[in-house]
């Protein structure tokens, strides 16, 4: 899943598996900007800019959907363990699974793309030893 989400969508891949807290201000911004068309801000009665609206790019949002409501998206979350007073801050990965059904149809369509391969290099195998032969049936002519 992680060469999945490497290739499709490899923006959103870097921010989710580097550490977002290690960026400065512009990586930050750079990664979000490769997503949105716009963002519409106001100010406040605090003289506070606030986010009113942000549009996304219509390609993120549908390839981010596909791959999500398909399964192949992994999320980090935050974990928490403590125990007897030694307190562990870490992240779990976890994968919206795909359904059992379109799992079965991609390892079905993996074996048989195997087989053919193996099929094939086995071809290959047997053409490669039969040059061998006629190579070395060539060779014993030319020292007789």
């Amino acid at each position: 899943m992680d060469f999945i989400n490497r290739v499709k969508l490899p923006m959103l891949y870097k921010a989710i598996v580097e550490c977002w807290e290690n960026l400065d201000r512009e990586e930050k911004s750079r990664i979000i900007m490769n997503y949105i068309d716009d963002i519409k801000l106001t100010k406040n009665s605090l003289n506070q800019y606030v986010v009113e609206s942000v549009n996304f790019r219509t390609t993120f949002y549908k390839d981010f959907k596909k791959l999500y409501d398909d399964g192949f998206i992994d999320w980090k979350r935050k974990f928490i363990y403590d125990f007897n007073g030694i307190r562990i801050d870490s992240k779990v990965r976890y994968s919206e699974y795909i359904k059992i059904k379109t799992l079965t149809e991609n390892n079905e369509a993996l074996n048989l793309r195997v087989k053919t391969l193996n099929d094939t290099i086995k071809e290959k195998d047997n053409e490669i030893s039969f040059l061998k032969s006629k190579i070395k049936d060539i060779q014993n002519t030319l020292e007789y």
